[in-house]
């Protein structure tokens, strides 16, 4: 298991708004986070409160310890209770703490929510959400 940092740099060129810098460099993560839908960001951080996996989009998935089956431990396709397995089915995967995992998300959700509340692509229940949702997991995790 590795340790990451993760940062956002403004990039208006960028659909976004801004750029995600991994150290060391991790596509898999990286883009983990850009193919998730801005619009179920919210309902993924509270998948993350149950520590229950999904997210992504058709091509990637974050995998929680609970999501394992017989299977997946029969094969030695497992991890620890404290780690999350992000899968990304060209860029591979990657196994990290959980709280590692969720305070990148918690900053990578603060900077959607930032580029986006002023647009209003989305509606404010969506903002209230994500606002409360940031705050759980916040609370929870970091």
């Amino acid at each position: 298991m590795k340790k990451i940092e993760c940062d956002f740099k403004e990039d208006l060129k960028e659909e976004l708004g801004f750029r995600i810098v991994l150290k060391p460099e991790n596509d898999a993560l990286k883009y983990f986070l850009l193919g998730t839908p801005i619009e179920k960001i919210a309902q993924f951080i509270k998948f993350l409160l149950n520590s229950e996996g999904g997210g992504g989009d058709e091509v990637s998935y974050l995998e929680t310890y609970s999501n394992l089956d017989r299977g997946d431990f029969a094969t030695g396709n497992c991890f620890n209770k404290d780690e999350v397995k992000v899968i990304h089915d060209v860029y591979g995967t990657l196994v990290l703490k959980e709280k590692l995992f969720c305070a990148i998300f918690y900053e990578f959700g603060l900077n959607v929510l930032e580029k986006n509340k002023d647009k209003k692509v989305l509606n404010n229940q969506w903002e209230k959400e994500m606002k409360e949702g940031l705050v759980k997991l916040k609370e929870k995790f970091i």
